[in-house]
């Protein structure tokens, strides 16, 4: 059953929950408002707000209801059917609570003119599995994505991880991947909040004209190749930039591993005047600590001591 509310011209604000949990699903706000106050909270049923044209304050677009500048996204119908959505390009801002309790969303792409998501901003959207933050994000509200319980992976574009108080993706897996920029793994690494994730990839995705490889080193031993000519000592991530055809930069992202040193101890003792030989040691005649390195597995040495 359809339920649909036109608010007489007379009305300038619709105060907070004025219409909570009740089973409205379209409504026309008059001209006449200049402030509505998270008015259709719990509201199961909406599928549209629309607005008057002639409204100087709030705007609407597929029935989502922003300021007349739609800079701001004010509020996402709950009721709303579609499985995706992308943040219009001239929206700077998601006002708190905006995406609470969207059931229907599955994925959402945040546009690269946004720069704060509020708090709640999509919390209790609990089918959301993707999430795409564009790149001049800055601020993250609290809990903004709170008890999206079915967030399987997150595409972050800042360079610089957005900040936040207090954990937006509380009870979210910090296992699920976090795809972020090449050049940006040590940022979000060590910036507070993100480094409770553990799953970063540095991904095409999100950085276009980009190739990834991997490759391992001995202990104690170095990396060169055709891409990293200066000698490499330490397992890590490391970029090169490269010139392409088209005269575009290219980037080169390599993750180098390292082999473990095994090493293995043992003891034996010689008489005076004898002579100790072994599988790894031959005619040592005094006491002391000798070593002996041996090929191993992946072309590494052991030491044995």
């Amino acid at each position: 059953m359809s339920v649909y509310c036109t608010i007489p011209n007379s009305v300038i604000s619709i105060e907070l929950w004025a219409f909570y949990n009740t089973g409205l699903t379209s409504i026309m706000i008059p001209n006449s408002v200049t402030n509505i106050n998270r008015s259709f909270e719990r509201c199961s049923n909406l599928i549209s707000i629309d607005v008057d044209s002639n409204n100087m304050a709030y705007a609407s677009e597929d029935g989502v209801l922003f300021n007349k500048s739609k800079t701001l996204l004010i509020r996402y119908p709950i009721g709303k059917t579609d499985t995706n959505y992308v943040i219009p390009d001239g929206v700077i801002s998601i006002v708190i609570n905006a995406f609470e309790n969207c059931v229907g969303l599955t994925s959402v792409t945040i546009g690269n003119n946004v720069t704060n998501i509020g708090g709640w901003a999509f919390s209790g959207c609990s089918n959301l599995a993707s999430v795409t933050i564009g790149n001049s994000v800055t601020t993250i509200g609290d809990f903004a994505f709170v008890n999206c319980i079915s967030l399987i992976s997150i595409i972050a574009y800042p360079t610089i991880p957005p900040v936040f108080a207090v954990d937006p993706f509380y009870g979210i897996p910090y296992t699920i991947p976090v795809y972020i920029p090449c050049f940006t793994y040590n940022s979000y690494r060590n910036a507070s909040g993100w480094r409770s994730f553990t799953n970063f990839i540095i991904d095409g995705a999100v950085t276009p004209d980009t190739t990834f490889y991997n490759d391992t080193i001995c202990y104690g031993s170095f990396y060169t190749d055709n891409n990293f000519t200066i000698p490499i000592y330490q397992a890590g991530t490391y970029y090169a930039t490269l010139a392409n055809t088209a005269n575009c930069d290219s980037i080169i992202c390599l993750t180098l591993a390292e082999y473990p040193q095994h090493t293995n101890y043992y003891s034996a003792t010689i008489c005076q005047g004898d002579v100790y030989n072994d599988s790894n040691f031959a005619n040592l005649t005094q006491s002391g600590t000798y070593y002996h390195r041996i090929p191993y597995v992946n072309d590494c040495d052991s030491v044995i001591e």
